[in-house]
């Protein structure tokens, strides 16, 4: 049994991935300036000396790293309008999504960098 593989559709329709392709990288540019700018901060956080920061830094890690990226990137779109009467994007709640979950990540990256 021999296959024919046939890509003239995706050649056709090179604009749509183009796009998609423009859409996926500035989303990844931005989401890794606020990721590590954020975690930076919060990686110092967790290394602080008074109490409340690094409890806050602590919480902030400890709920974004044990959520789904997912299930954060609905909350932000479906949930966060009826708790606040903000409009969400879809791409702004990938932003905020994503950017939290990395930037909680970077920040155990941070502070185990820092504490060796």
């Amino acid at each position: 049994m021999s296959y024919h593989w046939n890509f003239a559709s995706v050649f056709e329709n090179w604009w749509a991935l183009a796009i998609g392709v423009a859409g996926t990288l500035k989303l990844f540019v931005v989401c890794l300036v606020i990721g590590m700018s954020v975690g930076l901060i919060v990686g110092l956080g967790r290394r602080s000396s008074r109490r409340p920061v690094r409890w806050l830094s602590t919480a902030f890690v400890e709920f974004f790293r044990n959520t789904p990226v997912l299930v954060q990137i609905l909350w932000f779109y479906y949930a966060l309008p009826i708790l606040a009467p903000i409009e969400v994007s879809p791409f702004l709640a990938a932003i905020l999504g994503i950017s939290l979950n990395s930037a909680a990540y970077s920040a155990e990256i941070f502070r185990g960098g820092i504490q060796s």
